[in-house]
């Protein structure tokens, strides 16, 4: 079964608001990054496990604090440095700091150093707009991704906006859509191709459609748009590269069943399109070579489910966390993603009336066929590759 992380802290309750979270060291060790919501003031916390079965928070004492924080994320880079970007919803900005997981402290064992990012305008407009993202490239500069409302003509709109720490310091936040074309967009994703270019998917609320942004190069100063496909719903999406730097999206129609779309390297083509052919929720996938691992939810008491696509057909839903346990979140990254030998590493949630409460760790675990649904030793299913 899956395993929870820091009891009783409701890590999970903003789950579905964050970027990706989890990590894998170049010792081997896992690490999470969550929101301590039942603390006074709010933190930002950093839990380590060797396998997963075990987790403890490291350096408590020196975390990032705020009344009340919407969203977090985190990157690896190569000097096992986490990246980690959220808003602070009370400071009223995007704020950035690190964690040195080589000595397992914030800011050499004092309190955490945070960088403000940009002051927000007006915030995004409800939470559930609030997510964030942040990507590594080769040379460790982190690159994020996030959303905030700003005025045109009397009228304020869902923006999404770039930015990243190519130089000494950050770069004033780029405009994706939103203001300018007095869009609503929201739910940005953010990743890399092998040539260090920044990607981004969101979605344009005001016309139903998933759009992607591909940035003019590494320190990006203007992004081109794609729209992939419409109609959609307003939900999460994700984004990932495989190994022949395809992007991919996956993301929902308008009648909750679940595609993923693939883009080469050109970014003006059409998207090819495939359908799991049924509904579900969509979170995120995670790619081992060209392999596509979707992982999403169901209602009903279904739970996080994952589906594979090797190219040409999906190998069939698995489910993998049964009941009311939704929002996952897999280990992956285009740079400093370590091996997935083990499985790929998630972290989710479970539901309470439907509000996520508390933090877990599962991992779809394989070995040559072989299917672990949980991380325990109990093989529930034999698939191809």
């Amino acid at each position: 079964m899956a395993i929870i992380i820091g009891n009783a802290q409701k890590l999970g309750f903003l789950l579905r608001t964050g970027g990706r979270s989890i990590v894998k060291a170049s010792g081997g060790g896992l690490y999470v990054v969550g929101i301590d919501s039942e603390a006074s003031p709010w933190a930002i916390a950093v839990w380590y496990s060797l396998d997963g079965n075990n987790w403890t928070e490291k350096d408590a004492g020196n975390r990032p604090t705020s009344a009340a924080i919407w969203g977090v994320c985190a990157a690896l880079d190569s000097s096992d440095i986490l990246h980690i970007f959220y808003y602070n919803y009370t400071g009223e900005e995007y704020d950035y700091t690190t964690f040195d997981t080589s000595i397992d402290q914030w800011n050499g064992g004092s309190p955490a150093s945070i960088e403000k990012i940009a002051d927000q305008d007006q915030g995004p407009a409800l939470m559930f707009f609030s997510f964030v993202g942040v990507s590594i490239d080769s040379n460790d500069k982190p690159h994020v991704v996030f959303n905030d409302s700003a005025k045109i003509h009397g009228t304020y709109y869902d923006t999404i906006w770039y930015s990243n720490k190519v130089s000494a310091s950050w770069k004033t936040p780029i405009e994706i859509e939103g203001k300018t074309a007095e869009k609503l967009c929201s739910k940005a994703r953010i990743t890399l191709n092998d040539s260090d270019i920044p990607l981004i998917v969101y979605i344009n609320r005001t016309d139903s459609e998933v759009t992607a942004a591909k940035g003019n190069q590494n320190d990006a100063s203007s992004f081109t748009l794609k729209d992939v496909y419409t109609p959609v719903r307003d939900y999460a999406i994700s984004i990932a590269v495989d190994g022949d730097d395809n992007a991919w999206i996956f993301y929902q129609d308008s009648d909750y069943i679940g595609y993923i779309a693939k883009q080469s390297l050109n970014w003006t083509d059409a998207w090819t399109i495939v359908s799991l052919g049924y509904a579900l929720y969509p979170f995120s996938l995670a790619i081992d070579g060209t392999m596509v691992y979707a992982f999403y939810f169901k209602t009903g008491g279904v739970g996080t489910c994952y589906n594979k696509y090797d190219g040409s057909s999906w190998s069939g839903e698995q489910i993998l966390d049964a009941g009311e346990m939704a929002y996952p979140l897999a280990r992956w990254a285009q740079n400093n993603n370590f091996s997935y030998d083990a499985g790929i590493d998630y972290v989710l949630t479970n539901l309470s009336g439907g509000v996520p409460v508390d933090l877990y760790w599962n991992k779809l675990a394989f070995d040559g066929g072989s299917f672990v649904p949980d991380g325990t030793k109990v093989y529930a299913l034999v698939i191809g590759d």
